[in-house]
């Protein structure tokens, strides 16, 4: 049933506003200036309600206004919904709360305007390579990327929750043939946000990033993993220890260097090369006949359109356990090119070991407990 409706109480009138209002209404969809809006469409959804996930489709209203921009809704269930009207160029919603059955009508004004926008970036777990974004109560739903980047283009004003979560909805028949529905959903975070019209909300994120924190080596399983490079006149040996000042085991690595152009290192090369320019810190502890130096090398494959190189820094040692921390602004920078060295701005975003380098002559350290700060623990592989 449609009937012209006047405007109602303009304080109840604002975008994403809430009314209580028995299961009978009246809609009346007009512009900011009170010019009604024909032929919009409009959408009833539950206050719940998921884009890109199973929902109850019993409370789902997709409908008309008429050539005065009215359309009446008669009969709907107690409960809390969002009402969107919309059109190629305007768009407006409100929530409302069904509270009991009556004969009564309810007129409510809905104003659209221009449309805002969104964009943002959810924090993906580990192993998941995209997600459904979706805004509750609306039916707008995007896909992230691989790197969990979205966007929406064109949203209506008002103060929104944005939800993502991955959705399986799958039927398979098990040994006796018969079938079986299955649904699964993992809400990865939620975040508020308010949408103004023509204008856009940026930089959005959800979900819990993943510990900018990483406990890299404490050498508990031994030193598997890491291992030793020479130059052709030193010589090397890395193994794991017990000490009586140190709790669990330590990486005992010892050299013999008979020239300060010779060379003995201990080193972990990664799986990948790691963009390690959010870098914080590199804490560990050790000690120590001589000094150490901390480096991190680039060693670039002929494809790659890098130079090898490192960026490095070296400490003094004590003869007992100190706790060390490196930042990036402790390293040489590019006018010392002993080592190859090439400073920290050259090499940071792809960075391929984590070396550690001994003293000349007779030398050797023991090292325990290596954290990053700022990188990403699955990054470190």
């Amino acid at each position: 049933m449609l009937c012209l409706l006047g405007c109602g109480s303009e304080s109840t009138d604002v975008a994403g506003s809430s009314l209580e209002t028995e299961n009978s209404f009246a809609l009346s969809v007009m512009t900011a200036d009170g010019t009604p809006v024909a032929s919009t469409k409009v959408l009833v959804r539950p206050a719940s309600f998921l884009a890109g996930a199973n929902n109850d489709a019993s409370s789902i209203i997709d409908a008309e206004t008429d050539a005065d921009g009215v359309l009446t809704i008669k009969t709907m269930n107690v409960g809390s919904y969002v009402i969107e009207a919309r059109n190629d160029s305007l768009k407006g919603f409100r929530k409302i709360e069904i509270t009991k059955a009556d004969t009564g009508l309810v007129e409510m004004p809905l104003r659209v305007r221009k449309p805002g926008a969104l964009n943002g970036k959810v924090n993906l777990p580990e192993g998941m390579g995209s997600v459904t974004v979706s805004v509750r109560g609306l039916d707008y739903s995007v896909q992230t990327d691989s790197s969990g980047m979205f966007e929406f283009e064109s949203l209506p004003e008002g103060e929104i929750e944005v939800v993502a979560f991955l959705y399986s909805d799958s039927t398979y028949k098990d040994e006796n043939g018969w079938e079986s529905h299955l649904e699964n959903m993992k809400i990865i975070g939620s975040k508020p946000a308010e949408i103004k019209s023509k204008k856009k909300v940026d930089s959005l994120e959800i979900g819990e990033p993943e510990p900018f924190y990483a406990l890299f080596a404490d050498f508990e399983s031994g030193v598997r993993g890491w291992r030793t490079g020479v130059s052709q006149y030193a010589a090397a040996k890395l193994e794991s220890e017990q000490v009586d000042d140190r709790e669990g085991w330590v990486a005992h690595f010892s050299s013999v260097n008979d020239s300060a152009l010779n060379w003995a290192l201990m080193g972990y090369a990664f799986k990948d090369p790691v963009d390690f320019s959010n870098l914080d810190s590199v804490v560990f502890w050790a000690k120590g006949t001589d000094h150490i130096s901390v480096s991190f090398d680039v060693n670039a494959d002929s494809t790659e359109d890098v130079v090898t190189g490192k960026s490095w820094t070296h400490l003094e040692l004590d003869s007992v356990w100190r706790r060390y921390c490196v930042t990036p602004a402790d390293m040489l920078d590019s006018s010392d090119t002993n080592g190859e060295n090439r400073g920290w701005d050259a090499v940071k975003t792809h960075i391929t070991h984590f070396s550690l380098f001994s003293g000349p002559g007779t030398s050797e350290f023991w090292i325990d407990d290596i954290e990053f700060f700022g990188i990403k623990k699955s990054k470190l592989k």
